[in-house]
């Protein structure tokens, strides 16, 4: 009868730390599952903004007025030609913006502090679209300075990041 009674003692035991060990597992792997999502959405968004910042330095090359061979003045293509690349920037910005209107809903939902800044950065990739389509520099004089808008989405981008990294 002891030993009957020790067996079972000791099989609870076992299930028990089972069961326990389980249960702290499982959480586990959801904490790092959750790590790393935040992690990916950090890095999409950083890549996604890099492409935003990339196609703003590319298309104002058309229009910074600097008294170099970089000049807008020395561009090698032409009225015609950069119509037509206008074009192609225009629909890289479209893609752009679908791509980061895709991604907003998951930020902000991971990220809930960072929803104004968020929508913030939105509305100024919107505002790049319409400089395209426009024919006008991206939030940038013709001399080559940044405007001040630039300047704010820079400061806002910054903040989402670290807000972001706090919770990675």
């Amino acid at each position: 009868m002891s030993i009957t009674n020790e067996l079972i003692k000791y099989f609870l035991q076992l299930m028990v730390l089972g069961l326990l060990g389980g249960a702290i597992t499982w959480f586990y792997s959801r904490l790092q599952k959750y790590h790393e999502l935040r992690l990916r959405i950090l890095k999409e968004f950083a890549t996604l903004h890099g492409q935003f910042i990339a196609l703003r330095y590319e298309f104002n090359s058309f229009y910074i007025e600097w008294h170099s061979k970089r000049s807008a003045r020395f561009h090698p293509l032409t009225q015609d030609e950069i119509r037509i690349e206008r074009w192609h920037y225009f629909q890289r910005a479209c893609r752009l913006i679908g791509e980061f209107h895709g991604l907003k809903p998951v930020i902000i939902e991971v990220f809930p502090e960072t929803a104004d800044d968020v929508h913030f950065l939105f509305s100024k990739y919107q505002d790049w679209r319409r400089c395209i389509q426009a024919g006008k520099p991206i939030l940038q004089e013709i001399d080559g300075r940044n405007t001040q808008a630039y300047n704010e989405l820079r400061e806002r981008y910054s903040r989402v990041v670290r807000r972001m990294r706090k919770k990675v």
